[in-house]
């Protein structure tokens, strides 16, 4: 995300269009990676002080989120659920079928599952962290 900023003269945008620029174009550049996993605490921190250092740059006001932008640990929290549920309504596609016949006795992800093992892959740790928020939506 750096590098893609290093282009842009923010200096020459006024703080509309630094927010404009920063929804459509910042905002998408982590949605593939967290749409799959959980990254670490300090990963999603720093993808969120960059958008937010762009778009306030040196004001004192940086802290605030009023900016429209989207805060990369909630847009990750809405994404995996979106993963687990099209897993328990297409179990046949190929990448559902290979997690589910790898990981659960019947190849179909019940409501009973949500109980992940150490030895267990972070795609499916995280797919089961967005099953159990699937599940609070479903009970």
């Amino acid at each position: 995300m750096q590098e893609k900023l290093s282009g842009w003269k923010t200096k020459f945008l006024n703080i509309e269009g630094r927010k404009t620029l920063s929804k459509v174009c910042l905002n998408n550049l982590p949605t593939h990676t967290v749409q799959f996993t959980k990254p670490p605490r300090r990963i999603i921190n720093k993808i969120d002080q960059i958008q937010r250092n762009f778009i306030w740059g040196s004001t004192s006001d940086h802290h605030t989120w009023g900016t429209g932008a989207q805060r990369t640990d909630i847009k990750n929290l809405a994404l995996l659920p979106k993963l687990a549920w099209r897993a328990f309504k297409q179990p046949s596609s190929l990448w559902a079928s290979t997690l589910l016949n790898k990981y659960t006795k019947n190849g179909k992800l019940e409501s009973n599952h949500g109980d992940v093992k150490p030895h267990s892959s972070r795609q499916w740790k995280h797919l089961m962290i967005g099953w159990n928020v699937c599940q609070k939506g479903i009970d």
